[in-house]
């Protein structure tokens, strides 16, 4: 049972600073952490950690910092990777954290006159004079070498060591294990500024006018496309956010993706239904097809990608929400509202985030969509959490009502 009696202490970024080490530094031990020297790069001259708590985590090593500044005290969250994944995840995560600060600072971090130093940076040592080449995840800049430092970008539309693609390939990496979009040595740190906060979540009045404006003022930074410009992570899975203009192909690229991996952790419980293939040859093409047929038009919208009730909290001095846990990728906006199907929002949440952003048309079809969206996160919770027969069940249901409909 979640507690609301005292407010909670956790973190969300005004600031964000996310940099790989990886070559031998000095260290800090503290609560039980080992931090690397470099992360006080960060903060002003002459500060010093005086205080720490360590958080447990999986799959990233979490925790709360106390730093003595010269113009004060200050406190931040700290979230370290050293596997490939993990530091992966951190870029996605980071990524996703500045689209939504840019729409919408308060359900991010109150804005408190930080430094807006906002660095992702990769420390290799250069041949020349040891400078740090840095790794900026960036759309449409143009890659440069200044000498001191090397720079790798992430771009679309243009890469700075290989040919242009055509258009319809831009960024059409596999993600295969390490194939990584940072460099698979080193460590990584999260560094955000330290918020108090409520562990009730937030009433769906507050939350989904938020949510609607967010889905409806963003805009894809390929136009007209749907994906992400780094890997993001539902979790520790990554998700296939390759740019694709239909929206129907890239959620069956996307649920395929998660259907395999968990067949090569559980078995083929899930492959072998006789659905299954149905789900993806005819149910999936005509019910999201229709969202681009007949005139139709959706447009990419920025959606959290993991909204859940965990992921979300109170602001302890405003009462405004505050989200955690970034899945991002731009999206159909209803996708959003697949978790909250599996997840205990429920309709009042639907009813409010309806008042604010209609369903597409077909509207009949609103709900056999949020349907389909939930079966990628309840198999996500599977994968990742809790493998339980129940579950296993109720995604098996959701598929043969879904071919049901929408099935040969």
């Amino acid at each position: 049972m979640m507690r609301t009696a005292r407010p909670r202490e956790d973190a969300v970024p005004f600031r964000f600073l996310l940099f790989t080490l990886t070559f031998a530094v000095m260290v800090i031990r503290i609560a039980g952490m080992v931090i690397d020297e470099d992360i006080m790069s960060f903060f002003p001259p002459g500060s010093d950690i005086i205080d720490g708590q360590r958080y447990g985590s999986a799959w990233t090593m979490k925790g709360r910092i106390t730093v003595r500044e010269p113009k004060g005290t200050k406190d931040y969250f700290i979230k370290h990777a050293s596997t490939a994944e993990a530091r992966e995840s951190l870029a996605g995560e980071h990524v996703a954290m500045m689209a939504f600060h840019e729409l919408d600072p308060t359900i991010v971090a109150k804005s408190d006159g930080a430094r807006s130093r906002t660095e992702l940076e990769v420390g290799r040592s250069s041949k020349s004079d040891g400078a740090r080449s840095r790794t900026e995840l960036e759309v449409g800049r143009s890659s440069k070498s200044d000498g001191a430092r090397s720079r790798t970008e992430l771009e679309v539309g243009r890469s700075s060591k290989h040919q242009e693609r055509e258009k319809d390939q831009v960024h059409e990496r596999e993600f295969r294990g390490g194939d990584t979009l940072l460099y698979p040595d080193g460590r990584s740190f999260l560094v955000m500024h330290f918020l108090v906060t409520h562990g009730s979540r937030p009433a769906s009045e507050d939350l989904c006018y938020r949510i609607a404006a967010i889905h409806r003022d963003s805009v894809s930074p390929v136009p007209n496309k749907f994906g992400f410009p780094t890997y993001t992570y539902h979790n520790n899975i990554p998700q296939l956010v390759h740019w694709d203009s239909d929206w129907a192909r890239f959620f069956a690229k996307m649920l395929k993706h998660i259907c395999e991996l968990e067949t090569a952790t559980h078995g083929p419980w899930l492959s072998r239904h006789p659905g299954f293939v149905t789900l993806f040859e005819q149910t999936i093409p005509r019910l999201l097809g229709a969202l681009q047929s007949d005139g139709r038009f959706i447009k990419p919208s920025l959606v959290h990608g993991n909204l859940s009730s965990r992921n979300m909290r109170k602001n302890a001095a405003t009462a405004s929400p505050v989200l955690f846990g970034f899945a991002s990728l731009y999206a159909h906006n209803e996708y959003e509202l697949g978790a909250w199907r599996c997840r205990e929002l429920g309709w009042p949440y639907f009813k409010e985030y309806r008042r604010h952003f209609p369903p597409s048309e077909p509207t009949e079809q609103w709900n056999d969509r949020i349907r389909l969206y939930s079966i990628k996160f309840n198999l996500n919770q599977v994968l990742t959490v809790s493998d339980s027969p129940e579950l296993r069940d109720e995604i098996l249901r959701d598929i043969d009502e879904l071919n049901r409909l929408y099935g040969s």
